[in-house]
């Protein structure tokens, strides 16, 4: 949670408080990235596995074809 939500950065000078997500950089970042993802692409997965010819994911990377 504190990672969540204890995000600070500085822009042109500025310090800002992030409110959504979790850092980039972070030893998290990636998990969290690939844990999303995977539950997205389950429930895209089910709408459109008919009309999928080529599905490739790398962690957050994704690479599809596929025919309408």
């Amino acid at each position: 949670r504190i990672i969540m939500s204890c995000n600070f950065f500085t822009f042109n000078g500025e310090l800002y408080h992030q409110t959504n997500g979790t850092a980039m950089g972070t030893a998290v970042a990636p998990a969290y990235a690939s844990l999303y993802l995977g539950i997205l692409e389950e429930q895209v997965a089910m709408m459109v596995k008919d009309q999928l010819v080529l599905y490739h994911r790398f962690i957050d990377d994704i690479f599809v074809i596929w025919c309408l």
